[in-house]
């Protein structure tokens, strides 16, 4: 977190020596309300996840499933389309001088807000949260990608949203099979009834 922290400062530095007031305004905004704002779009992800467990504790298996899907396809999408669009909207500003800084600067500004949900989550929970300590972990590892592919070998923004879909893809994945571990360890996803075979007649 303070190498996040000391990286940010250094391209704000960087920014502001070479004028681009416009990007490091935003920048900051993004750092300092990206959290509230994620907390608002994220309500629907938690309504979802409700009638999931309820589902669930009644063995409505495939309700359970077909809730709990749609919460974290939901959470994929707001996450992909926060670091598409923040991507997006730093790549329109950056000239070519300050190209550089400014992707780098618009990395912290998309990873920030969800490192501090994780964080945050992880300090309410007494055994953290994997869901979003992975989301986190799986996001700044395709905005790095995204930004190296921008910077190195000029891809496009189209290439830049696939990459950041197929890598968050995965994470929502891996979140599912968490979601149905969890509920197998508290007993609450119940496994249909296997049928006997009928007695063999004397």
């Amino acid at each position: 977190m303070y190498l996040s922290i000391g990286g940010s400062l250094a391209v704000g530095i960087w920014l502001a020596v070479l004028g681009q007031w416009k990007a490091l305004v935003i920048g900051i905004i993004l750092h300092l309300g990206g959290a509230q704002l994620l907390a608002l779009l994220m309500i629907p992800s938690l309504l979802l996840a409700s009638p999931a467990r309820r589902a669930f504790e009644v063995g409505n298996n495939t309700i359970g499933f077909v809730w709990a899907g749609s919460s974290v396809l939901y959470r994929t999408a707001l996450v992909v389309g926060w670091a598409f669009i923040v991507l997006k909207l730093f790549c329109s500003i950056a000239s070519d001088c300050s190209r550089i800084p400014t992707l780098l600067w618009s990395y912290g500004a998309a990873i920030q807000p969800w490192v501090f949900m994780a964080k945050r989550d992880q300090q309410s929970q007494a055994e953290g949260n994997l869901h979003s300590i992975g989301q986190a972990f799986f996001l700044s590892a395709s905005l790095l990608v995204c930004i190296a592919d921008l910077l190195i070998f000029k891809a496009s923004l189209t290439t830049c949203f696939w990459i950041l879909a197929g890598v968050m893809g995965t994470s929502a994945a891996i979140s599912f099979a968490l979601v149905i571990d969890k509920e197998l360890s508290l007993g609450r996803l119940t496994r249909p009834p296997t049928s006997s075979p009928p007695p063999s007649s004397q």
